[in-house]
């Protein structure tokens, strides 16, 4: 089931939000390593796939 949260609980996530996207460009900037579209989010969908399967199982 979704869960709603209060907008108020949203806003005091926003410097949290700000702070790892200001990290992520330094560490970006800072490291020659790139990945295409594909690498980044094939990467993503795997790990979601185990974590859903292997939620589902216990």
């Amino acid at each position: 089931m979704i869960q709603i949260r209060q907008v108020s609980d949203l806003k005091n996530k926003f410097a949290d939000i700000e702070d790892a996207l200001d990290a992520a460009d330094f560490d970006a900037k800072n490291n020659p390593a790139r990945y295409t579209h594909e690498e980044v989010f094939d990467s993503i969908r795997n790990k979601l796939k185990n974590l859903l399967s292997n939620h589902h199982l216990h």
